[in-house]
């Protein structure tokens, strides 16, 4: 800067100190300290001759490994039918049934299995009682020697003896139960308590049904036959009629009543409401009946057809193979039945 002190009518010791002044205030002007720049990179110090450099930064780099985990996950794939083991919703595998069997299923027994799905097989189980078995089982009142809790004592005035079972297992019998006195060892009727007058094989008997005996009088039931007392009932053993009291007809040695369907030898085996002894059976005489001639047939079905050997009304439409056949005397030869 170029100060002008000629224009100042100023003495010499004046202008001198005005010049030294401006040099002063131009200095000072000049030698101010510059703006302080911010920097969020790089920051400089500088002093004299000094250059102190700090380098920082705002940012702070972190590098994060990166953990990968792998969950080991099991797979669970559901129960495995055929490895012999019931698991899940399975009902049976192989040998294992899960405690089940055919009792528990509600049969009455037999063998329970595993099906190649798993799943019980019950075609094997006892589905219905068996009569005979020895089980008492179902609906059966006695399967022996299997009576439940079934004795002679319980069953009626007995003092022992033993229950018996019918064929079908349907009734229970107490004709081998003893009564009051029997049993009792004997040589003759007068060892015998009045219960029990009767010695027979060396013990007392009352006599009563299925009892033993040597002959009629050892029976208070009506008679002797096979060594057993019997009252002649259906079903007893006889030898003739005259062995049946209450079932009237002996066939086959045993006591019947001749009803239609029951055995017989001849009309004389058969009652009067079937009275017609056809093919060693009891019938009626009734349309479709067996027949040989025609007075085994019954009035509503009075013809006994050539054709089938059987009862028929003789009537438009009945079967005939002769004109005798018909009511009309008249068969359609061709078809085989009565005009």
């Amino acid at each position: 800067m170029t100060i002008q002190t000629d224009l100042l009518p100023l003495d010499r010791p004046m202008r001198r100190a005005l010049t030294v002044f401006m040099s002063i205030a131009l200095l000072t002007a000049c030698s101010g300290d510059p703006p302080e720049a911010e920097s969020s990179g790089t920051e400089t110090e500088t002093n004299g001759d000094d250059v102190d450099t700090e380098t920082t930064s705002d940012e702070s780099t972190e590098t994060e490994s990166t953990e990968t985990e792998t969950d080991t996950t099991e797979t669970e794939t559901g129960p495995e039918c055929g490895d012999g083991i019931v698991e899940g919703d399975e009902a049976c595998d192989g040998d294992d049934l899960a405690g089940q069997t055919c009792e528990g299923l509600g049969h009455f027994g037999g063998d329970l299995s595993c099906s190649a799905d798993c799943t019980l097989d019950e075609s094997a189980c006892q589905v219905d009682p068996i009569c005979g078995n020895g089980v008492l089982e179902g609906d059966e009142v006695c399967d022996a020697p299997d009576f439940g809790e079934a004795t002679c004592e319980s069953v009626g005035d007995f003092v022992g003896g033993e229950l018996g079972c019918s064929e079908d297992c349907t009734a229970v019998s107490d004709l081998s139960c003893l009564s009051e006195g029997e049993g009792e060892e004997c040589s003759f009727d007068n060892d015998c308590p009045e219960e029990a007058p009767y010695c027979v094989e060396g013990s007392c008997w009352n006599g009563s049904e299925t009892d033993p005996c040597d002959y009629n009088g050892d029976c208070a039931a009506f008679i002797c036959v096979n060594d057993m007392c019997y009252d002649g009932s259906l079903g007893d053993p006889c030898e003739g009629d005259g062995d049946c009291l209450e079932a009237p007809y002996c066939v086959g040695l045993v006591c019947t009543n001749g009803d239609e369907g029951d055995a017989c030898e001849n009309d004389n085996d058969c009652n009067d409401l079937a009275p017609f002894c056809v093919d060693d059976i009891c019938y009626d005489g009734s349309e479709g009946d067996p027949c040989d001639f025609d007075n085994e047939c019954k009035a509503d079905a009075p013809q006994c057809s050539t054709l089938t050997d059987a009862c028929q009304t003789g009537e438009t439409g009945s079967p005939c193979q002769s004109n005798s056949d018909c009511n009309s005397s008249q068969c359609d030869f061709d078809n085989q039945v009565c005009l």
